[in-house]
């Protein structure tokens, strides 16, 4: 169902009137200017064409005054080659990169390796600063809720509006620093095996989510992200939608970013 192009689920219709409020509650807060974003991307050769487009729209859709710093750790699996790191430096000159190791999908040595990467990103900036998770397949639309966020005092942001808001979904979500330091210190192998037996999953989304509630810093559920079935239905981004949502996840379908960034003219054209 789509209410003024916007769409959401009867089934949440409470939760998503209540985030509605919150949002706007947030307006009537102070600004703080001093907290800013640090977006973290994690990738490798064979997803650049889909990173440079989603770095492109984090540049041309949020503002730079939002953007402490961005960081890229690349699977050493299949590094980019120099060529490519110049492109994405184009973008971002002070593109911090890093190398990782023993990623795979969905299995406990990535999910150790995404803790331990944030954990440097948070010792390396300020503490009330977020950290921002960004997957490949992601496209910014609006920074709009980024400047909002900066305003509350929520120290983890997630969207579970399609996970049955149980647990936040692991494409796009953020963490301040100082939560992230405290939350994932000293993770070991061993701590992130007991979060999965906990979870009865091995999926880095809700064993994150987990042991940021054990943390006493539980997710705070919002929609940041149209998903496929969203985003495939609206002709274009009007001005609710920008205001709510942050982005596009192309999950399961990379092959239409560059087909949505123009569509939605995401992408600034030389």
């Amino acid at each position: 169902m789509h209410i003024l192009g916007v769409p959401f689920r009867v089934k949440y219709l409470p939760q998503t009137i209540c985030d509605w409020w919150r949002n706007a509650a947030l307006m009537m807060r102070r600004e703080r200017p001093e907290v800013g974003y640090s977006f973290v991307y994690f990738s490798y050769k064979p997803d650049f064409d889909y990173l440079y487009l989603s770095m492109q729209s984090l540049k041309n859709n949020v503002s730079p005054e939002l953007i402490d710093s961005v960081y890229l750790f690349v699977d050493q699996k299949a590094p980019f080659d120099e060529s490519q790191l110049l492109q994405l430096q184009a973008l971002f000159p002070q593109l911090r990169i890093r190398k990782i190791y023993g990623f795979s999908w969905a299995s406990t040595e990535t999910t150790l390796a995404e803790l331990n990467a944030f954990s440097e990103v948070a010792a390396e900036i300020d503490g009330c600063h977020y950290l921002v998770k960004v997957d490949s397949d992601i496209l910014i639309t609006s920074d709009q809720k980024l400047k909002r966020l900066r305003r509350s005092a929520c120290d983890t942001v997630a969207d579970a509006h399609h996970l049955d808001y149980q647990y936040g979904q692991g494409g796009f979500y953020l963490i301040r620093a100082a939560v992230a330091r405290r939350a994932f210190k000293d993770v070991s192998k061993e701590t992130v095996k007991l979060f999965e037996a906990r979870c009865g999953s091995i999926g880095e989304d809700k064993v994150i989510s987990a042991m940021l509630a054990e943390a006493g810093c539980p997710f705070h559920f919002t929609r940041l992200m149209l998903y496929p079935e969203e985003y495939k239905r609206i002709n274009r981004l009007n001005k609710l939608l920008r205001w709510e949502f942050c982005a596009l996840h192309h999950v399961n379908d990379k092959v239409a970013m560059a087909d949505f960034s123009d569509r939605f003219q995401l992408i600034g054209r030389e």
